[in-house]
C-alpha cells in the first residue's frame, strides 16, 4: 500500500469515528437542555420575602424534579454577583452558599419530586429599599454547568437613619429646666432636660434692677453637641444658647453649673 493509500485510509476513518460519535452528543446536549426547563427552582409558596438591615431570615425553596430520571449529586448555590457586589443585598459571610441534595427522585406515585431546601441570609446595611433578582443554580455531580436557573425576587429595606437633630428651643422655650441665683456679679444655675430654663438674677452691669423694677431672665434656648451623637465614654463638646430677654438691662459675670 502506498503511502498516499495509506493517509486516505486514515482520513476515511477518522470521518467514521466522527460520524459514529456526533449523534450521541447531540442527543446528550438535547438531553440536558431539555432537563434545564424540567428542574424547576421556586420560592416556597411562591412568596417575595422582606428583609431589614442586620436581621437573620431563612429563604426556603422548593426544588422539582420533572425530568423523568432520578437525580442524585446535587447541590443548589445562589449567585452572589462576582464582581458586582450591588447586585448581592446580603451579607457575605462564606465564600460560597450551596446546600446538598443526594437524592431527587422522579415523580413515579409513589416517590415525592420535591424537596425544599433553605439559606440563612443577613441584609446588608447599605442595600436600600429596592428589589433584588437573585440567580439560584442546580447542579448535577462535579459538573460546572448548570442543569437548571432560576431568578427569585426578594425587597430589602434602607436603613433608619440616626436622629441627630437637637432640642433647639425658640423664645424661651429650650432644652433644660433649673433655677438659678445671682449673688453680687455671679449668677449660679442647674440645668437638666425637662421643661425650658429660665434664670432671673442680678449680675448686670447695670447695678441690678432697672428703675421700673424689670429683672434680667436669662433661659436656655437649646444645645448642640460635637459631634452630633454622642457614645456613653467618649469625648464631646457641648454648646448651651443662653438668652438674656431683658432689652434694658444686662448680665455679665455669670457662673453657670451643670449638675451631673
Amino acid at each position: 500500500m502506498t503511502k498516499s493509500r495509506r493517509v486516505m485510509a486514515v482520513i476515511v476513518a477518522a470521518l467514521l469515528i466522527v460520524a459514529m460519535i456526533l449523534p450521541g452528543l447531540v442527543v446528550k446536549a438535547e438531553a440536558a437542555e431539555g432537563e434545564a426547563g424540567k428542574v424547576t427552582i421556586e420560592s416556597k409558596d411562591n412568596k417575595t420575602l422582606q428583609y431589614k438591615p442586620g436581621e437573620s431570615q431563612k429563604w426556603t425553596l422548593v426544588i422539582t424534579n420533572k425530568t423523568g430520571r432520578d437525580l442524585s449529586n446535587l447541590s443548589v448555590s445562589p449567585d452572589m454577583g462576582g464582581e458586582n457586589a450591588d447586585a448581592w443585598p446580603f451579607k457575605t459571610d462564606y465564600q460560597k452558599y450551596e446546600q446538598k441534595i443526594g437524592t431527587l427522585p422522579k415523580e413515579d406515585g409513589k416517590n415525592k419530586n420535591k424537596i425544599e431546601i433553605s439559606f440563612d441570609f443577613v441584609q446588608r446595611d447599605d442595600a436600600g429599599t429596592r428589589r433584588y433578582a437573585i440567580a439560584f443554580s442546580v447542579y448535577e455531580g462535579d459538573s460546572d454547568v448548570p442543569i437548571a436557573t432560576h431568578k427569585l425576587y426578594v425587597n430589602t429595606t434602607e436603613k433608619p437613619q440616626a436622629d441627630n437633630s437637637q432640642n433647639q428651643g425658640d423664645n424661651g422655650n429650650g432644652g433644660g429646666s433649673g433655677s438659678g441665683s445671682a449673688d453680687g456679679d455671679a449668677m449660679t444655675a442647674s440645668v437638666g432636660n425637662d421643661e425650658p430654663a429660665v434664670y432671673s438674677g442680678g449680675g448686670s452691669g447695670s447695678g441690678g434692677s432697672s428703675s421700673d423694677g424689670s429683672v434680667p431672665r436669662v433661659i436656655v434656648t437649646g444645645f448642640d453637641t460635637n459631634p452630633a451623637e454622642v457614645h456613653a465614654g467618649s469625648d464631646f463638646t457641648l454648646t448651651i444658647h443662653l438668652k438674656n430677654t431683658s432689652k434694658k438691662t444686662k448680665v455679665q459675670n455669670m457662673l453657670f453649673e451643670r449638675n451631673a
